[in-house]
């Protein structure tokens, strides 16, 4: 499997099992919004090899990018180390916003610059 694939996946699990931990803590709209961020990775990792649905894997990785350093994820990252819980979601979100789209978006221009340079 590729390693773009492999982002998106790891993006996925590490969402829905944030989303679980999640579930019934943050408003409901947060919910329903992480929910409908892993259908649409899922949705993107199912049809990448279709290029609407690699632009729609690119624009979600850098969503996902762009809320790492959201004030919510921030303050939390400060309580790193105080309990399991949320050093648990601290570690997934961490995962989910960064390391795998950071990963996806790094290989997917590392890919796209070195074709360009092919023809």
């Amino acid at each position: 499997m590729e390693l773009e694939r492999l982002a998106l996946a790891g993006s996925a699990i590490s969402l829905a099992i944030g989303g679980y931990m999640l579930y019934g803590v943050v408003p409901l709209y947060l919910t329903v919004g992480t929910a409908l961020e892993v259908a649409l990775l899922l949705l993107s990792l199912a049809l990448f090899d279709r290029k609407p649905f690699r632009y729609l894997a690119l624009v979600l990785n850098f969503l996902l990018l762009a809320t790492l350093f959201d004030p919510a994820h921030v303050s939390a990252y400060e309580r790193f180390g105080t309990d399991a819980w949320i050093t648990a979601l601290d570690v997934l979100s961490f995962l989910a916003f960064g390391v795998f789209p950071l990963t996806f978006l790094i290989v997917y221009f590392s890919k796209r610059k070195s074709s360009q340079r092919t023809l």
